[in-house]
């Protein structure tokens, strides 16, 4: 699999890499937006940490898995603590002890090791917890934890936020935000993929409809013989993160997606019948899980052009042409309240409501 960039973040876990083997842990975390590259980056520095002469375990969590302590048993496999025999204690005296063998378990070891948690923002706080409890004894240790996670919707109230705060002041911790990929890597994963110099037209294309995202850029160059339509790994990806939100925002969502570029929250609004506040939510709820982001004063626009490509796509002809028929009657009624109306924009909504 193709590799591009993350040369810094790489670093990063090897100057922590180089502590561990001296005896003294740490934890990192490695967060951004979904196909970011964090698995992929862990991956790559497992490798390496292999040729170190440190031992990785890896373990994923999945959505919906529901079982206790997930992906702790897949993680020590068969060193999971075994209870049997030892005397029955209190529900709360039960987890310490739990806790503590687990603890042991990871930290009590003379070879260096890289336990990587791959996707904790889907982890059960009760793993969340006995991972802020392992974390106390990694800074003694030949231990390197590595968790990978998605910003998106991990809010204030998320479980991850008090375990990633906890670890802060547990550990020698270390957060690394992937950011996407610049103009010159983009331009290698491109050249790497495509196996040859890319057109400079298609080049720039990609770049903007994926924003540096590196599996968008592998989907869109892999399946670039499909006419135009966006891939179906693209759709289901885009698709997923929208079924996660509310039906409001969807529809605010959609109803965005006719526009060229940035739209303006008054125009959404007038455009949708929902009240203020509904908007509002939804609009919200759409930054939450950076599906659009500021676009100045109250505009906003869609954080990949994917996203607006494959909401659009999802619309029938005559849904869209009605789409930029109530687009248009929201400008018409905004300009008898004064409101300045963008030209170019207004041209665009009149030439698709036909």
């Amino acid at each position: 699999m193709i590799f591009v960039g993350r040369r810094s973040e790489l670093d990063a876990l090897d100057r922590l890499l180089d502590g561990a083997l001296r005896g003294s842990g740490a934890v990192a975390m490695l967060s951004g937006d979904p196909g970011i590259g964090k698995t992929r980056t862990a991956e790559e520095f497992a490798t390496a940490a292999r040729s170190r002469g440190a031992s990785v375990i890896w373990a994923k969590c999945f959505e919906g898995l529901s079982l206790p302590y997930a992906p702790w048993p897949a993680a020590l496999a068969g060193d999971w603590p075994q209870e049997s025999g030892l005397p029955a204690l209190s529900a709360e005296d039960e987890r310490l002890r739990l806790f503590e063998a687990v603890s042991a378990g990871v930290c009590n070891r003379q070879n260096p090791l890289i336990l990587i948690l791959d996707d904790l923002h889907l982890a059960q706080p009760s793993a969340l917890q006995l991972l802020e409890h392992v974390s106390h004894s990694v800074p003694n240790a030949p231990v390197l934890v590595i968790g990978t996670h998605s910003d998106v919707g991990v809010d204030l109230a998320h479980p991850l936020t008090r375990c990633l705060a906890e670890l802060r002041r547990n550990a020698v911790f270390v957060g690394l935000e992937l950011e996407p990929l610049t103009s010159p890597e983009v331009r290698a994963l491109v050249e790497a993929l495509a196996e040859g110099e890319p057109d400079a037209a298609l080049l720039r294309q990609v770049e903007k409809e994926t924003a540096g995202n590196p599996f968008f850029i592998t989907e869109v160059v892999t399946h670039l013989d499909a006419g135009g339509t966006i891939p179906a790994t693209i759709r289901q990806a885009v698709g997923g993160r929208l079924a996660r939100l509310s039906v409001n925002t969807n529809r605010i969502l959609s109803l965005a997606s006719a526009f060229s570029d940035a739209f303006d929250f008054r125009a959404v609004q007038a455009a949708s019948d929902l009240p203020e506040e509904a908007v509002l939510e939804a609009v919200d709820e759409g930054l939450t899980a950076r599906i659009i982001r500021p676009a100045g004063g109250e505009r906003y626009e869609f954080a990949h052009r994917l996203f607006q490509q494959t909401l659009q796509q999802e619309l029938s002809p005559s849904r869209r042409s009605r789409l930029h028929r109530r687009i248009v009657r929201a400008f018409e009624q905004l300009a008898a309240e004064g409101f300045d109306l963008p030209a170019a924009e207004l041209a665009r909504q009149y030439e698709g409501s036909r």
